[in-house]
C-alpha cells in the first residue's frame, strides 16, 4: 500500500509540474545560427503564432552566453549573460526594449561589481561599485 501511495504522489507531482510548464512546451525552437560542430550559437523561441518570445545564445564552448525574453519584438523582462566559464556576467531588466529596473554586473570571480537601477533607460537612484573582494569602492547618486 505504501508503494502505491508513494508512486501516486510522484505521479501527481510530475503531472503538476509538467502542467505548470505547459506553455514552455508549446514554444517553437528555431536554431538561428550554429557552430561548425553543429552546436547552436543562437536559438530563438516562438509562439505557435510565430511571435518571438525568448532567445538563448551560447559561447563556442557551448556554455550559455545570454538569455532573455521579448514582448512585441523588443526586450522585456529579466535578461542575463554569463562568461564562457559559466560565471554570471550581468543581469538587467527591460521594459518595452529599454533598460528599466535593477542592473548588476559581476567580476570574473563572481563577486558583484556594479549594482544600480535604470528608469526608462537612464541611470536612477544610488549605484554602488565594488572591487573583486566585494568591498565598496564608490557610490554614485543619480
Amino acid at each position: 500500500m505504501k508503494k502505491i501511495t508513494f508512486l501516486g504522489i510522484i505521479l501527481i507531482s510530475v503531472l503538476f509540474f509538467a502542467s505548470c510548464n505547459s506553455s514552455e512546451r508549446n514554444y517553437k525552437e528555431v536554431i538561428i545560427d550554429a557552430y561548425e560542430d553543429g552546436f547552436p550559437r543562437k536559438i530563438n523561441y516562438y509562439t505557435q503564432d510565430s511571435i518571438l518570445i525568448k532567445t538563448s545564445e551560447f559561447h563556442p564552448n557551448h556554455m550559455l552566453f545570454i538569455e532573455g525574453r521579448f514582448k512585441d519584438q523588443t526586450r522585456d523582462g529579466h535578461w542575463k549573460s554569463w562568461r564562457d566559464n559559466g560565471v554570471m556576467w550581468s543581469e538587467a531588466h527591460y521594459k518595452n526594449g529599454v533598460q528599466h529596473g535593477d542592473y548588476r554586473t559581476y567580476h570574473e570571480n563572481g563577486q558583484l561589481y556594479i549594482d544600480g537601477h535604470f528608469k526608462n533607460g537612464k541611470h536612477s537612484g544610488t549605484w554602488n561599485f565594488y572591487d573583486e573582494d566585494g568591498q565598496l569602492l564608490k557610490t554614485v547618486k543619480y
